[in-house]
């Protein structure tokens, strides 16, 4: 195996019925020109090496971030947590991968002072609603709101670098010139994700229930959203906002988080029908993140793992 800054292949031996020499010349073109039929050959070589992009494994960097415990705003677990040499060290991939992986939706990891920790769920569910009361009591538009004077605000009570890592994924540049690099502050005009902070919440709410009539969680749902938040139109509150984290079933919705489901793909589809038996192709999608590649797109996969069969309700897939 071989990583660059960017990307991890395999390294491959092919034999080659051609024989490669390095000759002793420092400059061969000057010999040919220069009538020299002969020269000293160094070395022959009968094969090449070929090199093939790899997903790169990275299922331990999770144990490794998380082996200090959840960040809750104490340095409590800090001598524990990784440096991001030190996950490099242990997990085969390049480090543009690596931090991929600590900065996905599965992890949602960020550097405290120099190591990577996990959020707790309460500790970020707290920052956000600070994030929206202090956009409300700024009385800034929160479709465009100076995001480094947000940042100073909040850095006075939060670590700078939480308050930013929150900001990233609750809100998004909006203006020309403002910015969301992971290794700078964020600059310029922001405004906030109103459908990210929405499934945050609901995310975390049926997490709690596990399982719940729809009507009743919906509620729920509209109710557990912070004050100050740009209200969501009813059409737009649906499970569809859940996607990855819920199935419904029956009228009901249950939690069931594709953060949580295994990296292999034939044992993930084994989790997928153990859930519900028969799936649509589109529902099925957002449950295939982490598996699906260049080359292993999700038709092949659902091609090689999956039966389809034509229902009333329309093509289904189910277990081979």
């Amino acid at each position: 195996m071989l990583c660059t800054a960017s990307q991890t292949y395999t390294l491959k031996n092919v034999e080659s019925s051609n024989t490669l020499l390095l000759v002793d010349s420092p400059n061969l073109q000057h010999d040919i020109s220069a009538g020299v039929k002969r020269r000293r050959a160094l070395v022959g070589m009968h094969y090449n090496y070929e090199l093939a992009v790899k997903k790169a494994r990275l299922d331990n960097v999770r144990a490794m971030v998380l082996i200090a415990g959840e960040y809750k705003g104490e340095r409590e677990g800090d001598d524990a947590a990784p440096r991001l040499s030190e996950i490099e060290s242990a997990c085969p991939g390049s480090k543009e991968e690596i931090l991929e992986e600590l900065r996905s939706e599965k992890l949602r990891a960020v550097e405290i002072r120099g190591r990577w920790r996990v959020l707790a769920e309460d500790y970020e569910e707290e920052v956000v609603r600070v994030l929206v009361a202090t956009v409300e009591e700024q009385g800034w538009d929160a479709s465009s709101f100076p995001a480094e004077e947000c940042v100073k605000i909040m850095a006075t009570d939060y670590e700078k670098t939480v308050v930013e890592h929150c900001l990233r994924f609750y809100a998004h540049p909006v203006a020309e010139g403002s910015v969301a690099p992971q290794k700078s502050a964020p600059i310029g005009r922001w405004a906030l994700n109103v459908k990210g902070i929405v499934r945050f919440f609901g995310v975390r709410l049926l997490r709690k229930v596990g399982k719940q009539q729809q009507s009743t969680f919906l509620q729920a749902w509209r109710a557990a959203l912070p004050e100050g938040l740009p209200e969501l139109p009813s059409e737009e509150l649906t499970p569809a906002l859940l996607s990855g984290f819920c199935v419904q079933e029956s009228g009901q919705l249950a939690y069931f988080p594709h953060t949580s489901l295994p990296a292999d793909p034939r044992e993930r589809f084994k989790s997928l029908f153990q859930c519900k038996p028969k799936w649509r192709g589109e529902d099925m999608e957002p449950f295939l993140e982490g598996i699906v590649t260049a080359t292993q797109t999700s038709k092949r996969l659902l091609l090689k793992y999956a039966r389809s069969v034509q229902t009333p309700d329309g093509r289904m897939y189910c277990t081979r």
